[in-house]
């Protein structure tokens, strides 16, 4: 009976080892993030060149944007429609997966697939953080994010849409996820969840105050906003981060990320 109970002792240890490292794991410091790798820069947003520029700035975490091809592949693409950001027309969602990779950017490169991108991060200390523009795009991501047990390395955004939340955890319960605040009312819709893997509380300039993000720190989430809210030139000429920080909000995302890179070392004491 004694072995018994140790050897049970130890399949629940692994289990809870395996359940531990199976989310985002953040700790008690500031977050640079890129969005799109950064809008500004000299190749492609939301391409792996742009990625990797973000990479070797230190950035913390990518964000980026997910459409499905009509062949239910995820592509990292952030309008609708293929033009005017590829030479091809038409909705990405009405276009096979290679169809897709023929319309080139202007620098000849093709868009990326989900996929891709995952196995550039594979080897890289950075956190991925995915916005899903159509439902249809959540079930492929998730089965590339387990075949690549990422699921440590990638939170993905749910937008303001409880549907969009409820579509995700029918599909996986331990996905880290974020949910965008708009009311009070979101905030106790999020409370009433008691989901500890949704750990990011996005918000806006619409709704902030301090108040509000010391309730999201007593949920024990954590808060995030784009720092390009606080730019009217959207950070064309340098990051806003600083101005998050300030506020006590964990994760800035940024369209200048070098920069806010910067602002979050000095904040960090780095």
């Amino acid at each position: 009976m004694y072995a018994i109970s140790l050897a049970t002792d130890a399949i629940l240890f692994l289990f809870f080892i395996h359940s531990a490292a199976a989310q985002v794991h953040f700790e008690n410091r500031f977050y640079s993030g890129a969005h799109q790798g950064g809008i500004f820069g000299i190749s492609q947003p939301n391409s792996r060149r742009q990625f990797q520029r973000a990479y070797r700035a230190g950035i913390d975490i990518i964000e980026m944007d997910l459409r499905t091809s009509s062949d239910g592949i995820p592509f990292v693409f952030h309008d609708q429609n293929l033009q005017p950001q590829t030479k091809c027309k038409g909705d990405l969602r009405q276009v096979s997966c290679q169809q897709i990779q023929k319309c080139h950017y202007k620098n000849f490169d093709p868009p990326d697939t989900f996929e891709q991108v995952l196995a550039w991060a594979l080897d890289k200390n950075i956190i991925l953080n995915a916005e899903v523009k159509d439902d249809a795009a959540i079930a492929p991501a998730i089965a590339l994010v387990n075949r690549y047990k990422m699921q440590h390395r990638i939170y993905f955004q749910t937008q303001n849409n409880r549907q969009k939340y409820q579509i995700f955890r029918r599909q996986n319960t331990q996905m880290t996820l974020l949910f965008r605040a708009q009311s009070d009312d979101d905030l106790t819709w999020v409370e009433s969840l008691n989901d500890p893997q949704l750990k990011i509380i996005e918000l806006t300039n619409r709704f902030i105050s301090d108040e509000i993000i010391q309730r999201i720190h007593r949920m024990g989430k954590i808060a995030s906003q784009d720092s390009f809210e606080y730019d009217l030139s959207r950070e064309l000429f340098g990051a806003s981060c600083k101005r998050v920080f300030e506020r006590g909000i964990q994760i800035a995302i940024s369209n200048s990320p070098g920069v806010c890179q910067q602002q979050k070392n000095t904040f960090n004491g780095l």
